[in-house]
This record gives structure tokens, C-alpha cells and sequence, in this order.
């Protein structure tokens, strides 16, 4: 476990002799949300430069790094950025996302209640597992930038040449990608945009370019979401595809 505002090279090097193979960094979001919300004063640039002398040694050790989704705080800007950087990230890194719980009487809390943000009928999602994601599926649908923490989410997991999290890299493939055949059998009108859409392309560009149309079938994104199989790391023994 590691803090990007901490380690450098000289260090990475003394963990990788002593014999570390994974490391874990958690980076949240973008460098505003960062600076404004959490009070983490990292900059995009200097996240990168991290990232960038950790895959140096990507033959040695293996990177996971952590994202907060689901803050009720963040723009679609804001989001938006914040996968914009990941998709700097050289490969390989396993992507760690963790819906946002606050708790009681931190600083967060107190400055997010003040602004009217936590709201009574969605306290035990602030409450709950950070991990427990699929529990509060049905209440983070009706939020308004559901989708793009939907795609965080969806890209948790390995990201490498030929994945990205739990989708596949080119938008090609999610014709043939099992979760989707599954739901275009069941929804002609996935069926068609699929097939109407450009391709090929990357699968987070598309997702992106065409968010106003997942966001706007909500349930066509619960079926796709619920067709996911779960999310599976590089330490674990078995992979998606």
C-alpha cells in the first residue's frame, strides 16, 4: 500500500528487492476532484509520471490503483476526467474502484451535509460495504450521472491489451462478447444500435461518445450490468476471457 505523494522510484526499487510483487495506490479521481473534495493535493501530470516509472518494472511488480466512484459531488466533467487519466495508464495495472461511504462526523460528512448532499433515504449506502456495489444498484440508477460511474465500475479488474476490466478493448467484440449477446436477444433496440454503431473503436470512446443513449435506458444498462461476470483481478487464478 502506497501513497502517490510518497513513493518514488529509489523506494519502489528497495520494495521490489525485498521481494513485493503487488502494489496497491490509491489515487481517488482526477486532481480537482482531488484538491476540492478529498484534500489530496496531486496533480494528473504528476500521477502519471508515477504510473509511467512503476511500469518500468511491470516484469517484476504489478499495480492496482485505486478509484472512488459514485460521489454525489462529482460533474460528468468531472468523471470524465478522471477516465480520461486511466486511459493514459500504460499497461498492465488491475483498476480498483469503491463506491464512496462517508463516515459519520468526518470532515467529508459534515462539509457534504451542509451542502444538502447526503440525503436520508440513501443513508445506508453511505453506510454500506465500499465494495457492495450491486446492492444499491436499482437506487444509483436513478442518480443522474449513473452511467459513467457505471463504466467506472464495468472497467474495474485487469486492464490489458486485450481487456479492459470486465469489457472487452474494441467496440468489434461486445458483438460477440457473451454478456452482450445475451441482452441484444432480449432488447431489439440494443440489437440495433449496436449494429448501427461505429465501429471499430474503443470500447470506452464508444461508451462515452454514446452515453446519452445508455443513460437513457436505464434498464438496458441493469440488464447489461447484472449479464457482467464479476470482477476478476490479476492476483486471482481466473480470467474473463
Amino acid at each position: 500500500m502506497v501513497s502517490p505523494r510518497t513513493i518514488t522510484e529509489e523506494k519502489l526499487k528497495l520494495l521490489i528487492e525485498a521481494g513485493c510483487v503487488e502494489l496497491n495506490m490509491g489515487i481517488q479521481s482526477n486532481e480537482d476532484v482531488n484538491r476540492n473534495i478529498y484534500e489530496r493535493y496531486q496533480t494528473d501530470e504528476g500521477i502519471l509520471r508515477i504510473v509511467k516509472y512503476i511500469n518500468k518494472y511491470s516484469d517484476k511488480i504489478h499495480a492496482f490503483y485505486d478509484f472512488i466512484i459514485n460521489n454525489p459531488a462529482e460533474t460528468e466533467k468531472d468523471i470524465i476526467k478522471t477516465i480520461r487519466l486511466i486511459q493514459k495508464f500504460p499497461l498492465p495495472f488491475d483498476e480498483v474502484s469503491h463506491h464512496l461511504v462517508i463516515g459519520k462526523g468526518t470532515v467529508l460528512f459534515k462539509k457534504f451535509l451542509k451542502n444538502g448532499i447526503i440525503l436520508n433515504d440513501h443513508k445506508k449506502i453511505y453506510e454500506s460495504d465500499y465494495h457492495d456495489f450491486d446492492r444499491f444498484l436499482e437506487q444509483y440508477s436513478r442518480k443522474k450521472n449513473f452511467f459513467l460511474n457505471i463504466i467506472m465500475e464495468w472497467t474495474a479488474g485487469l486492464h490489458d491489451e486485450r481487456r479492459i476490466g470486465r469489457l472487452p478493448r474494441y467496440t468489434q467484440d461486445l458483438l460477440e462478447y457473451e454478456p452482450f449477446k445475451r441482452v441484444m436477444k432480449s432488447d431489439r433496440e440494443l440489437k440495433d444500435f449496436i449494429r448501427k454503431a461505429q465501429m471499430p473503436k474503443l470500447t470506452i470512446d464508444f461508451l462515452l461518445d454514446n452515453r446519452r443513449f445508455f443513460q437513457h435506458n436505464r434498464d438496458i444498462v441493469i440488464k447489461i450490468h447484472k449479464s457482467l461476470p464479476r470482477i476478476r483481478y490479476s492476483n486471482q487464478q481466473d480470467h474473463i476471457f
